[in-house]
């Protein structure tokens, strides 16, 4: 389970046990998180918030606590409200200019 916060970060829990999972790895956000989602295997997480930026985690790290990432800087004007995954590479955005938008994971730097 993953929840945005107020102050730029994501925490994830482990859901059998509750602990927060790397809380120092997810932190790119420059502003309040206000929207996250999984892809449907799990395998990513995307995030966005008031900051106008879009990351995709990668939940399945190389190394321990080495979380790729992907982002996709100022996507809506005035924040992300909202995400939803299509498939493992597709997902759309709603953001606070009424605009909704689609994305690829593999097209996002």
């Amino acid at each position: 389970m993953a929840v945005g916060l107020q102050t730029k970060f994501i925490k994830l829990f482990d859901r059998s046990s509750w602990a927060v999972i790397a809380p120092e790895r997810f932190c790119f956000h420059n502003s309040r998180v206000d929207t996250v989602a999984f892809s449907p295997s799990g395998r990513y997480l995307a995030s966005g918030g008031l900051d106008q930026n879009i990351i995709i985690w990668d939940t399945t790290p190389e190394k321990a606590n080495r979380y790729k990432l992907k982002k996709e800087a100022f996507t809506h004007r005035d924040g992300v409200l909202s995400i939803s995954w299509i498939d493992e590479d597709q997902l759309y955005s709603a953001g606070n200019d009424g605009a909704i938008k689609k994305w690829s994971v593999k097209a996002m730097k």
